[in-house]
């Protein structure tokens, strides 16, 4: 499934979407957060903060754009 597909399906609260959101941009998501740190967080932290930018991306869903 494409990038645009998903952002629909995300909009339209669609969990299965964002699960595969999740599967495809945790390892993206958790570098950017680690090299803005430069090291200065721990791993449970960085979990944390990770997780936390997914639920974010649920809760505005609707206010999304490609």
């Amino acid at each position: 499934m494409n990038e645009a597909k998903l952002i629909e399906k995300l909009r339209r609260k669609n969990i299965s979407a964002l699960g595969r959101i999740i599967d495809m941009y945790t390892p993206y998501v958790s570098t950017i957060i680690r090299n803005a740190l430069r090291g200065y967080i721990s791993r449970e932290d960085l979990e944390e903060l990770t997780a936390d930018s997914f639920v974010s991306l649920w809760e505005h869903a609707e206010n999304r754009t490609i």
